[in-house]
């Protein structure tokens, strides 16, 4: 299969077409692959950056664990960037809020790698997140470095070359 062009177009995503937002212009539904990235990024930052309330009971009801209910990741203040384990765990938080939330990106293809810790304060660990972005026509390799504040539980995601 031939490898998109960064100047394929495609249209925008259905809430920034609602919300006006994304750069649309005078009616203007293309997007380019580099803006389809960008875009792509800026929702990811927004779900790391939704904490689901306490994970509920919902043995009963299968279909909810993957529901708008569960959207985002569970508080992880708790965790230690410190710790091999709690970092391993952010990971698969990160994974699987990724396989349910981002239809973007191809469910098999996503990894989450742990990266580093901030030496002095043990505070931030930095992520990046890989995987196969597909929107046809596109399929195409991404990848974003995630920079993540234990205290705080702030999440910023920049795109990778």
């Amino acid at each position: 299969m031939a490898g998109p062009k960064s100047n394929e177009v495609l249209r925008h995503t259905v809430i920034d077409r609602l919300a006006g937002t994304g750069g649309i212009r005078g009616g203007d539904l293309r997007i380019g692959v580099e803006d389809l990235k960008a875009t792509v990024c800026r929702d990811i930052e927004w779900l790391l950056n939704t904490k689901r309330p306490l994970d509920m009971e919902l043995g009963g009801f299968p279909e909810a664990v993957n529901s708008i209910l569960n959207y985002g990741i569970p508080d992880f203040s708790q965790y230690s960037a410190a710790s091999g384990a709690d970092c391993g765990r952010l990971c698969q938080l990160i994974e699987q809020a990724l396989r349910v939330f981002e239809p973007r990106l191809e469910s098999r293809s996503i990894k989450v790698d742990y990266l580093q810790t901030d030496e002095l304060t043990g505070l931030k660990a930095q992520f990046r997140i890989r995987g196969i972005l597909h929107v046809d026509p596109v399929r195409e390799p991404v990848s974003f470095d995630t920079n993540v504040a234990m205290d705080s539980g702030n999440i910023e995601i920049k795109m990778t070359d």
